[in-house]
């Protein structure tokens, strides 16, 4: 298996563990990638060699500006858009939410 193969699913089945749910993923088949435990969050997992350096400073300038309690998120928003993308830390997102619940069914051998 090619090395950015085995990194992007070695990033999804990573994602799965941390939700408690299983990656549901393929190649060429329309559908998330990971989806938690209980089904309340389904995931599109994107692994990159690097993020964009305004984005990584942008989270870690406001998670350090976050006081305790608070949640540090950043919002993206495109000119003309009627919408925005939140982003957040997963390890300040899982504090803040909580463990989600386990499915049924889960393999959490994934």
């Amino acid at each position: 298996m090619a090395a950015h193969t085995a990194a992007w699913k070695a990033h999804e089945k990573r994602m799965a563990r941390a939700l408690g749910g299983k990656r549901v993923s393929a190649p060429y088949r329309p559908g998330p990638d990971v989806v938690s435990g209980d089904g309340r969050i389904v995931c599109d997992c994107k692994h990159r060699k690097a993020l964009p350096v305004w984005l990584a400073s942008a989270l870690a300038r406001v998670r350090g500006q976050a006081v305790f309690g608070a949640l540090g998120v950043v919002i993206l928003h495109a000119a003309g858009e009627h919408d925005s993308i939140v982003c957040v830390s997963l390890k300040d997102w899982r504090a803040w939410y909580g463990e989600l619940p386990k499915g049924a069914d889960d393999d959490h051998g994934v």
